[in-house]
């Protein structure tokens, strides 16, 4: 098993790394560990693995929603036709921007909005989000 937790917490570390294609031919740590390891030590959420098939968008932009959520923070690209529907798939929708711009606007403390407990941990969420906007990176 991978000691993720560990090469996190080095200093020159700010960002994990998927490498999928590794992982199939080592079954040495999971994706799960990346993101909990990243987390714990504090860092940006980790990169997911390239998509190997170079010839079916679909097939992109699925590995890219699933990596979204999954919780990673982007996706490595092998052709640089690749880089456009990942940042689509990765950034958040104008639905998900309206709801992290009320949960904001919702109050301090635990509030309802929308019938749905708003409290500390999805304030986080939310600003999350809205911070992907102005950063450019996904959330």
């Amino acid at each position: 098993m991978c000691k993720n937790t560990d090469l996190a917490r080095y200093p020159l570390v700010t960002q994990l790394a998927f490498g999928s294609v590794d992982y199939c031919a080592d079954l040495g740590c999971a994706r799960s560990e990346l993101l909990l390891a990243s987390c714990l030590a504090g860092i940006a959420p980790p990169l997911d693995g390239v998509t190997t098939d170079l010839t079916d968008p679909g097939v992109l932009a699925e590995d890219a929603c699933h990596a979204r959520q999954l919780g990673m923070g982007d996706k490595m690209c092998i052709p640089p036709a690749q880089v456009a529907a990942v940042r689509m798939a990765l950034h958040p929708t104008d639905a998900e921007v309206d709801w992290a711009r009320r949960v904001m606007a919702a109050g301090d403390g635990a509030v309802t909005l929308d019938g749905e407990m708003v409290d500390t941990p999805v304030r986080l969420r939310a600003a999350a989000v809205l911070r992907s906007l102005s950063t450019g990176e996904p959330r």
